[in-house]
């Protein structure tokens, strides 16, 4: 009987050990706020006002607040509200805003979706088989808008010039020349995606058309000067890799030539600056 006694008030004593050490009180003072007691105490304001449902209307100084205890594998885990605001006795928290780009994509060449800026280009092209066999160079420049809707998918729109560039052979009694001509208005359209490699560093695939409407368009063959008039439309499809760097961008593309422009293929380098 003795021993069942004895067993009886060790459980008793060891529940309420158990108890202390889950549990204990602290008393508001003059100047403490709910969300400075459970920082104290390395818990939650959540965790605080759910131990004391009553106080989360109304609290008082003097007034006795339950403190949970948590383990030290759930404090390592605590996150802290970012701000506070008290107003009337009421205590309010704000919640930390969700950055758009953690530290890692933040310092690579990393856009996220719904971001935008302009862009401005300069190429220098090649042209494989010479359009109206005399077309040997083009030069363009283009300024325009790049969008990324998602992630670092982009669509880019341009607008500039172009340029193609004849050259005279040299013939006898006459010295060979390079001649701009063919103006055109230029307008590529774009979609790629940018592929950052380093923090620095980025591969950048692309692919679309380019429209070139011609403003004027003269040049001499066999001796005679040729006037192809303003108006028309050559299209060529551009298939182009880039190399992005912090500064800019170096692309090299292949353009192959459609409807009017069928059979010019044009293989060139250009540089851009923008995001």
């Amino acid at each position: 009987m003795k021993k069942k006694i004895l067993a009886a008030i060790m459980l008793v004593f060891c529940a309420t050990l158990c108890w202390a050490q889950t549990e204990k009180t602290h008393t508001l003072m003059r100047g403490e706020t709910l969300a400075s007691v459970a920082k104290k105490y390395g818990i939650t304001l959540e965790e605080l006002k759910k131990a004391n449902p009553a106080a989360e209307k109304v609290h008082y100084v003097g007034m006795s607040l339950i403190i949970p205890q948590r383990n030290s594998a759930d404090i390592s885990n605590l996150s802290s509200p970012n701000t506070e605001e008290v107003e009337g006795g009421v205590t309010t928290t704000k919640e930390p805003a969700t950055p758009i780009m953690n530290k890692n994509q933040a310092e690579k060449i990393f856009v996220g979706g719904g971001q935008g800026g302009m862009c401005f280009d300069m190429n220098l092209a090649y042209i494989l088989s010479d359009y109206y066999k005399k077309f040997n160079m083009d030069i363009s420049a283009h300024m325009g808008y790049r969008y990324y809707p998602y992630n670092n998918l982009f669509v880019e729109g341009l607008l500039g010039y172009r340029g193609l560039l004849i050259t005279t052979p040299k013939t006898s009694g006459k010295k060979g020349n390079a001649l701009l001509s063919t103006h055109c208005v230029s307008i590529p359209f774009h979609v790629g995606a940018l592929i950052p490699v380093t923090k620095k560093f980025g591969i950048v695939p692309v692919f679309g058309p380019q429209l070139d409407i011609s403003v004027a368009s003269k040049f001499e063959e066999e001796g005679k000067s040729i006037d192809m008039g303003a108006g028309n439309l050559f299209v060529t499809l551009d298939f182009g890799v880039g190399f992005k760097f912090e500064t800019g961008e170096l692309r090299i593309k292949y353009g192959l030539g459609v409807g009017k422009a069928k059979g010019m293929d044009i293989v060139g380098v250009g540089y851009s600056v923008g995001i």
